[in-house]
C-alpha cells in the first residue's frame, strides 16, 4: 500500500471586533447575577490571556457567524501563499458547534466562499446523522411491519419491512433496505410470492415433524 504524504503549507486565522481587554470582558459578555466574578481575577492569572475577541457586539448581538469567520479564515490561509480559492479542489470543516444543526458546517463555509469543491463535514450534527439514519432505517426494516399504506407494491423509491424479509427468506437479493432501486439496477430484486417456495416447504415439514 502507498503512502502520500501531506505537509502543511499555509495557516489563515480571522480574529472578529476590536480585541476586549480582561477588564471589559464582562461588560462584553454580561456578568451572571448582580455582582463581577470572585473567581474572575484567579482564572485569569493562571491562563495568562490578556485580550480575546468575540463575535457579538456590546448588546450581546451576533455580528460575525461562525461560517462567516471560518470562512475569512480559509481566504487568509489561501492568501499567505499566493493562491486562489478556485486552485482548492476539498473542503474539510470540524467544528464542536456550528451555526445551526443542518446543514452541514463544509456546506455552510461553502456558502460564503461559493467555490466549487468538495466537501467533508466533521461537525457534531453531522457525524451523529449517519448513525441516526442508520438507526432508524434498521429499525423500520427489520420491524416485521410495513409503517406504508400499500405494502405489498414494490416501489421504486421507498419500502418497508417486508420487502427487506424476502431477504431474510431468500438470502439472494433485495439487499437494499428502503430504497431499491440500486437492486432493480443491478437485477437483484425479488418478486413479491418469491418466498412462497420457501415457506411451503417450511409448513410441509412441519406438518410432517408434528404428524
Amino acid at each position: 500500500m502507498m503512502h502520500q504524504r501531506a505537509f502543511i503549507t499555509s495557516a489563515g486565522k480571522f480574529l472578529p471586533g476590536e480585541p476586549v481587554s480582561n477588564d471589559e470582558m464582562e461588560a462584553r459578555l454580561g456578568q451572571v447575577g448582580s455582582s463581577p466574578s470572585r473567581l474572575r481575577e484567579r482564572v485569569l492569572n493562571q491562563n495568562g490571556i490578556k485580550q480575546r475577541y468575540y463575535a457579538i457586539d456590546a448588546k450581546q448581538q451576533t455580528v460575525w457567524s461562525n461560517s462567516q469567520m471560518a470562512a475569512r479564515a480559509v481566504q487568509d490561509c489561501v492568501s499567505r501563499i499566493g493562491g486562489e480559492l478556485k486552485d482548492i479542489p476539498l473542503l474539510v470543516a470540524a467544528t464542536s458547534q456550528g451555526d445551526l444543526p443542518l446543514p452541514g458546517f463544509a456546506s455552510m463555509v461553502h456558502g460564503v466562499l461559493i467555490v466549487p469543491m468538495l466537501l467533508h463535514s466533521f461537525g457534531t450534527w453531522s457525524l451523529l446523522t449517519l448513525p441516526v439514519f442508520s438507526i432508524t432505517f434498521n429499525n423500520i426494516s427489520h420491524s416485521n411491519y410495513d409503517f406504508l399504506p400499500d405494502a405489498d407494491r414494490d416501489r421504486w423509491w421507498l419500502n418497508a419491512a417486508r420487502r427487506h424479509h424476502l431477504h431474510h427468506a431468500c438470502f439472494h437479493g433485495n439487499y437494499g433496505f428502503m430504497f431499491p432501486f440500486m437492486d432493480r439496477l443491478f437485477g437483484t430484486a425479488l418478486g413479491p410470492d418469491v418466498a412462497k417456495i420457501h415457506l411451503d416447504r417450511f409448513a410441509e415439514k412441519s406438518q410432517s415433524e408434528s404428524g
